[in-house]
């Protein structure tokens, strides 16, 4: 794909997207204030379907006159699709937590017999080890858990997109770096699609919250990112041999890395629930930035916040990528855990969460 192309289709979408978000502000699938929310006046939503319907739209008309190399773009549109027709009717009518985990288990179950899951993992002192049957069923629960992580996230103005945005930027430059000729692969035409598509959307977003993504927008983004992530493993593989060559490529780590401040704090809360003897699919107040919220920190700064801890995911998973073996990703996983677990030791402290560090 030339950059000529790119621009051009990247921007009709953007243009769709644009118009879209419009035009759901103006449907107004209301999200009414509850107990746990962060935004105190009825807001529309569902403004993910401004996002996923340009991409998908766009997806689909660039393989259909032009495809792809990978054979898998059609079953990535048949199962975003649906994901997105459950998160919408979960925005109009709601559903219960049963049938989310069915559908979501159902939709990333096949899109690992589609074929699309890790292959194998480069890890300290032992090279390339082959996943056999693990690898589907990490990829399988790596999307169900992605999608009820970005679910959960999806509480204030601006993070969750903004975050996005930050983590597709670095996820973009690496690919980039990686093999600046092949711009016209799977994983770098849905990284901008995904940018440009999110950028209308973030502007209604952040920080006034005329409109929110919905579920419909945070279980497209749970869904594609992880797949984005995989296939990239295909396009950009990671090789080593035996003499000690090493070609750099996109680890099984990156995504995790570069989205990790979701995926902690998701974990955490489930840990947080669990501890308290509440049911762990009970949504509550128990997330890191609600914390910051009751803190007194303002809305806008706890996004900020976020968005820092992103950058730094992003500039460690440059470093990893590009100055040290791709073996040793690990490690930059590791670096980042530490920090969010000396983060969260802090903030728990902070506020005496009950069943943790109090009676």
């Amino acid at each position: 794909m030339t950059v000529y192309l790119l621009s051009l289709w990247a921007s009709g979408a953007c243009l769709c997207s644009v118009f879209l978000t419009k035009f759901m502000i103006r449907i107004n699938i209301q999200d009414v204030p509850n107990n746990r929310s962060s935004h105190v006046k009825v807001t529309p939503k569902s403004g993910g379907i401004a996002v996923a319907i340009p991409f998908l739209g766009a997806l689909f008309l660039y393989d259909f006159f032009y495809s792809f190399s990978l054979p898998f773009v059609t079953s990535i549109l048949f199962a975003s699709s649906l994901i997105v027709l459950m998160g919408f009717w979960d925005d109009m009518k709601g559903l219960s937590w049963r049938v989310r985990l069915g559908f979501q288990g159902g939709v990333a179950l096949f899109m690992v017999m589609s074929g699309v899951s890790f292959k194998t993992l480069f890890l300290p002192f032992f090279g390339v080890v082959p996943l056999g049957f693990w690898g589907p069923l990490i990829s399988c629960l790596g999307m169900v858990a992605f999608m009820n992580f970005y679910n959960f996230m999806d509480g204030l103005n601006g993070l969750t997109i903004g975050s996005t945005l930050i983590g597709l930027f670095f996820f973009g430059v690496i690919v980039l770096c990686l093999n600046f000729e092949n711009q016209g692969s799977l994983t770098f035409f849905c990284i901008i699609l995904l940018i440009l598509t999110l950028l209308p959307v973030f502007f209604f977003n952040f920080p006034n919250g005329k409109i929110f993504l919905g579920d419909a927008g945070s279980q497209f983004l749970g869904l594609v990112l992880p797949l984005i992530g995989i296939i990239a493993t295909f396009e950009f593989p990671e090789i080593f041999e035996g003499n000690g060559f090493e070609e750099r490529g996109v680890s099984p780590f990156l995504i995790p890395l570069l989205f990790f401040n979701f995926i902690f704090d998701g974990l955490l809360t489930l840990i947080l629930r669990a501890m308290r003897g509440r049911k762990i699919w009970e949504a509550d107040r128990n997330h890191l930035f609600h914390m910051l919220l009751d803190k007194k920190i303002s809305a806008r700064n706890v996004s900020y916040i976020h968005f820092a801890f992103f950058t730094i995911q992003g500039l460690i998973a440059l470093y990893f990528t590009f100055y040290v073996a791709s073996r040793f990703f690990i490690f930059g996983v590791g670096t980042v855990f530490t920090l969010h677990l000396l983060y969260a030791y802090w903030l728990l402290r902070k506020s005496g969460i009950k069943g943790v560090f109090h009676a």
